[in-house]
């Protein structure tokens, strides 16, 4: 029989988590079950033959390598056990004591053994040994011979010590068994001693873990120390399964205490002569019962197969630290490892040798994750126990530590087994800064927070309650359903660490809007009463806010501030493309950010003439003849057109009358019976030319029937134009020949189309000619048909669009006005015009215009400026005139005037009558004329909007604004690092009066303020204005109403502005020069480094009066409670002293140095009856009144009442 079975092929069958999988053979069936309850395979198989009484041996094969070695295994539940003792029988007293009733044990000499060798066959397994160097005795070979069969049959053996051994001479033939055990003997010399080739001590190592170590009794786990009576190898090199090993020793290849092969086994237990530990002797237990391989059953439970590899080493997610509470999760997650076996049975017949094979099986036997064993700690190699501490992997633990640390964790599986332990670090314990969030555009903005030690992995959010999520991005808050959302927000670093929760209430109504927006759309496009009622009662509904405001605005917009707008050209003598100065002008407006929707530009009338019209019969017996009479007819019951008179002369007829037609679309059918073969076609347009001459385009092919070709100077196939004479042959030119012919007898269809300049013509929808005449812009002209020669010239269907364009008189006559529209009247002409020089019938168009409430926009030269200017000035101011030399200028020019007139429909924009806002739209298009004056009749709700101030360094706002006591609220500008940033950016010589403003954030660089960045001009004037709940930070000049102001006067202004800045920073100014204030009153809150007050921050020779602080301030040098630096400047090469008159301060002042109640910081500088009765901290330079003068006066002040600390007071 092989002891080591290769297989290069079989067929492989597993058995996975618990399912058997059977395999076959010829000789018998073999089925493998996992058995996960009992940690064992379930082996069951049918006898080859039901009449032979076989015996049987399993084989098994560990791992998935189908090249491994098979060994047999153990196969008996009871087991008969001869000891062949050398000197005294121990093993009956063991068996005796641990043998649990399953093992029988009976003892017999080796001498008698030797004599009688046949009495081994009676039992399962043999035991040599057990007594120090086998007291000297030996086998003989005929008992050798014996026991060879007997393994060889599949029976077990167990060698003590020094029985196969290394150096022994009385072991002679027990040596011959070396390989039945699988081990190498070092060389047996004369210079041989044994401590080089052995091992030895008191205990032993579990190297291999198994059924032998577990089964009956459980010996301990890999790793565990054995104690046993002193042993030792003697020169034994194993080479099979090693289970224990000495662990000490001069070779320690020779270290193996105890070795199994098969059905085979050496162990080291007896050199102390008969004695043994109680570890020693129930693993001798054991190892009886795994060398018990012959059964004659047909089944096993095999124990030898188990699980014994340990799960994957754990891997960590969803680590969170809460560090306020001192807590710390996460989820741990590891993978159970199972062990594969494979199997075959040999069996053989009682009294034979054969030897039957069964088929091949495999069990791949998991017993499943039981939990994990964990410690949290500050050490960093603690090795839990293996204890299951949590079964999910769902860890929640409370920690005391804030320096590094770690998490110690190792997976355990159901049969005891654990995996590598995990040692997690964790180095960074705190946790990220609070994240927060805000609502941008209809989206939810995320605001990151910080982490400076591992970094900020992930933000995680929920809505209403819901489960966290990963923030990915932007909420676009347009797809979620109305109502009322409450959001959670927190950041995690990658630690694990868990910010606070930041948590924001919001309300989302945009469907809701979306379909009040769709209403009032549909209502400003029909104007129609019922839908602006269905409109408003939706709008009404929504919840107070900007878009609530602006549908309603918008709604009485239709009903009250005319929302369409009418622009009539008005075409005198001009040469401009009138169909490219309308797509330039719609272009010009929509450029500017205009919806044109409701813009409706009208150039001409459109005409039409057809055969098909009641009255065409009336309409072409009066149309003009030229050239030869003829004898021309309408037939009203064909609808034909006829030329009935045969001549050799040119004959036509044409509508006579010669205005501006600036586009025709001319459709007909010709046709003739005669068989003349002369030409006919028709006159597209008479041309006025800018010499006075005529220029007809005529268009005409030859009939065809004798091949075609020009028949005469005008006839044949063409495009031809006659110049002022257009009877004389002489003045004929060919533009553009065709080849193109029409047959008699047969209808065909033309169709000409002249737009401005350019001609084509189609026959039968085929394209024959597309002409551009450059030379002779088409301005005014007509249109007819002609015959040369041609009898029976018929003509049908005829069909003639055109457009006629109409003097300013005619448009005053004929225009029919949108209902509730603004209107305007655009004249192109590049002349005089005869009826404006006429003082009656100038005086009867300005009252048409009037009546039609339009405005008048004349577009011209130098030449007829005056014209304009004078109609404008009759109309009530109410036009322009437009000098188009600068063509492209012009049209920005008129749109700009159209914007402001549509935009502020009340007011003229000037001092004494001001354009009127009422809407976020009007206040927004004070951009479009900053130099006008406007007024507030509403408060304006900008909504949280992102305002861009009015006004450059380069193009300041210079007209006025009345704010009439109305309140502008609720914008934000954010251009930290940016200069000229406010409501206004530049101002200069401006007049801004009676304007409050609430709710305001801004945010700049340099001349930051609420109303403007910047103002300057002796003219200026700034008065009865006011900030409150407002924020302003930036870095030098900074203020809550004016950044930086040069020049003019502020009065009666006050500020409650929350203020921070570095440099110059005041409560209504940061940096004033040259200025004058009165009346003013300042509780703001200002915070800066340097020249910080409540009033100024840095006052150059500015005059104060009149006005009072009760701010709160906080800076580090020169602090005031009206200014902090207050510094004379020089007029006319002599020092100008700043006046600070009648002041009083109530404010609270800290600061570090030059901090004063009046003043931190004072050069050339009077104070005349100040009063100083607010509370000062400082420490270096503090005064009641000023923190430190120079070169200055101060008369009938008081700072009793003043409160100060400090270090010197």
């Amino acid at each position: 029989m092989k002891k080591k079975i290769l297989f290069a092929a079989f067929l492989l069958l597993l058995v996975i988590f618990g399912t058997a999988i059977t395999s076959y053979a010829d000789s018998f069936i073999l089925t493998a079950t996992p058995d996960v309850t009992n940690n064992c395979v379930s082996l069951n198989w049918t006898a080859p033959d039901a009449e032979t009484n076989y015996s049987y041996m399993i084989y098994q094969q560990r791992g998935a390598d189908e090249n491994a070695v098979y060994q047999s295994i153990p196969a008996k539940d009871v087991v008969k056990v001869l000891e062949i003792y050398p000197k005294v029988s121990t093993l009956t007293g063991w068996v005796g004591s641990y043998g649990q009733g399953k093992i029988t044990c009976t003892a017999t000499t080796i001498e008698a053994f030797n004599a009688n060798p046949s009495m081994i066959w009676n039992y399962d397994v043999i035991a040599f040994g057990f007594w120090d160097s086998n007291n000297e005795k030996d086998l003989t070979a005929s008992s050798a011979a014996v026991l060879k069969q007997y393994i060889e049959q599949g029976y077990g053996v167990l060698f003590g010590h020094d029985t196969v051994a290394g150096n022994k001479a009385s072991v002679r033939v027990f040596n011959n068994f070396v390989g039945y055990v699988n081990v190498e003997l070092s060389p047996y010399t004369s210079g041989w001693t044994w401590p080089a080739y052995s091992c030895g001590g008191t205990t032993v190592t579990i190297q291999k873990k198994g059924l032998l170590t577990n089964y009956p009794y459980q010996i301990g786990d890999v790793g565990t120390v054995l104690t046993i009576p002193n042993a030792h190898t003697v020169g034994q090199k194993a080479l099979g399964d090693v289970w224990m090993t000495f662990p000490t020793g001069t070779n320690l290849i020779y270290n193996a205490y105890l070795t199994t092969w098969n059905n085979c086994a050496l162990i080291q237990t007896g050199h102390s002569s008969g004695a043994a530990t109680v570890d020693e002797q129930k693993l001798i237990m054991n190892t009886l019962f795994y060398l018990a391989q012959k059964t004659s059953t047909t089944s096993w439970e095999d124990h030898m197969a188990q699980d014994l590899t340990g799960p994957s080493k754990p891997e960590l997610s969803h680590l969170s630290i809460a560090n306020t509470s001192g807590q710390i999760s996460f989820q741990a997650s590891s993978t159970d490892v199972g062990d594969q076996y494979h199997y075959y049975i040999e069996a053989t017949a009682p009294g034979t040798q054969q030897v039957l094979t069964s088929s091949k099986v495999g069990a791949y036997l998991e017993s499943g994750l039981s939990g994990y064993s964990y410690i949290i700690n500050q050490s960093s190699n603690t090795i839990p126990d293996n204890i299951v501490d949590s079964s999910s992997g769902s860890i929640t633990q409370n920690f005391s530590f804030t320096q590094k640390g770690y998490i110690h964790i190792k997976a355990l599986d159901k049969a005891g087994n654990a995996s590598e332990t995990l040692h997690y670090e964790l180095s960074d314990l705190t946790a990220p800064t609070m994240p927060k969030a805000k609502i941008i555009e209809k989206q939810l903005i995320l605001i990151a927070s910080q982490d400076l030690e591992s970094g900020v992995s992930q933000y995680e959010y929920r809505l209403n309650g819901s489960d966290w999520v990963t923030w990915k991005g932007n909420i676009n808050l347009t797809e979620l359903e109305d109502g009322t959302y409450i959001l959670e927000l927190k950041a995690v670093d990658n630690m694990g660490n868990e910010s606070e929760v930041y948590t924001f209430t919001f309300q989302l109504t945009y469907q809701q809007e979306a379909a009040a927006v769709s209403l009032v759309e549909k209502a400003e496009l029909s104007e129609n009463q019922t839908d602006i009622d269905a409109a408003y009662l939706v709008v009404c509904k929504l919840s107070e806010g900007e878009v609530k405001l602006a549908l309603l605005k918008r709604l009485a917009l239709i009903q009250c501030i005319k929302p369409k707008v009418d622009i009539k050209l008005a075409v005198g003598d001009t040469a401009v493309n009138i169909d490219s100065f309308k797509e330039d002008l719609y272009a010009e407006l929509q450029r500017r950010g205009i919806n044109t929707t409701n813009f409706n530009i009208m150039t001409t009338q459109q005409t039409t003439v057809s055969t098909e019209m009641e009255d065409a019969a009336d309409i072409f017996n009066k149309w003009g003849r030229i050239g030869w009479t003829g004898q021309w007819s309408f037939d009203s019951v064909e609808k034909v057109i006829k030329n009935a008179e045969n001549t050799d002369n040119f004959t036509g007829f044409y509508y006579p009358n010669n205005f501006s037609y600036r586009d025709i679309d001319f459709t007909y059918y010709n046709n003739t019976t005669n068989a003349d073969d002369d030409v006919m076609g028709a006159m597209i347009k008479f041309n006025r030319n800018a010499d006075g001459t005529v220029t007809t385009y005529v268009f005409s092919l030859d009939r065809g029937d004798n091949g075609g070709g020009v028949q005469t100077q005008y006839g044949g196939g063409g495009l031809y134009k006659i110049v002022n004479k257009p009877f004389e042959y002489t003045t004929v030119t060919l533009l553009q020949e065709v080849s193109a012919v029409w047959e008699r007898n047969s209808w065909t269809r033309y169709h000409l189309v002249a737009k401005g300049n350019n001609i084509k013509v189609y026959q039968n929808e085929e394209l024959l000619i597309d002409y551009t005449d450059n030379n002779n812009p088409i301005i005014t002209g007509s249109y007819g048909f002609f015959s040369f020669s041609q009898p029976d010239a018929m003509y049908k269907d005829v069909t003639i669009v055109c457009e006629n364009t109409q003097t300013l008189g005619e448009v005053l006559d004929t225009t029919v006005w949108s209902d509730n529209s603004a209107r305007f009247i655009i004249n192109l002409n590049d002349t005089l015009e005869e009826d404006l020089s006429d003082a009656g019938k100038r005086a009867a168009m300005v009252t048409k215009t009037k009546a039609a409430g339009a405005h008048y926009i004349g577009w011209g030269t130098s030449v007829n400026q005056q014209q304009s200017l004078q109609f404008i000035s009759e109309n009530n101011k109410n036009g322009i005139f437009v000098d188009n030399g600068n063509y492209a200028a012009s049209v920005i020019e008129i749109a700009d005037y159209i914007i402001k007139r549509f935009i502020f429909p009340e007011g003229q924009g000037t001092i004494d009558t001001p354009y009127i806002i009422r809407s976020v739209e009007q206040i927004e298009s004070i951009k479009y004329d900053l130099s006008a004056y406007y007024r507030l009749e509403e408060n304006i709700d900008l909504g949280g909007k992102l305002w861009i101030g009015l006004g450059s360094e380069k193009t300041p706002f210079t007209g006025g604004l009345n704010g009439n006591g109305c309140t502008i609220s609720n914008f934000t500008m954010n251009s930290a690092g940016s200069e000229y940033i406010g409501f206004f950016g530049v101002i200069e010589n401006s007049t801004i009066t009676k304007i409050n403003f609430t709710g305001v954030s801004v945010l700049g660089g340099k001349y930051v303020g609420v109303l403007a960045g910047y103002a300057k001009g002796e003219a200026l004037s700034i008065s009865h204005c006011s900030v409150e709940e407002v924020n302003v930070e930036g870095n030098i000049a900074v203020g809550g109403l004016i950044g930086m102001m040069e020049g003019g006067s502020m009065g009666n202004c006050s500020s409650e502005a929350g203020i921070y800045g570095k440099t110059f920073v005041g409560g209504l100014i940061g940096h004033g020069k040259g200025i004058i204030i009165k009346d003013c009153v300042s509780a703001a809150t200002v915070t800066g480094v340097t020249c910080v007050g409540g009033i100024l921050g840095y006052s150059d020779g500015n005059w104060i009066e009149t006005s009072q602080s009760i701010a709160t301030l906080v800076g580090n040098s020169k602090v005031g409670g009206l200014i902090g630096y207050n510094n004379g400047a020089t007029r006319d090469g002599l020092p100008f002293i700043p006046v600070i008159s009648e002041c009083t301060s109530l404010a609270t002042v800290k600061g570090d140095s030059y901090v004063g109640g009046i003043a931190g910081y004072c050069d050339f500088s009077n104070l005349k009856s100040c009063r100083s009765l607010g509370t000062l901290e400082g420490n270096e330079n503090l005064g009641g009144l000023i923190g430190y003068s120079n070169e200055g006066n101060c008369t009938e002040c008081d700072d009793t009442l003043c409160i100060m600390t400090g270090s010197n007071v």
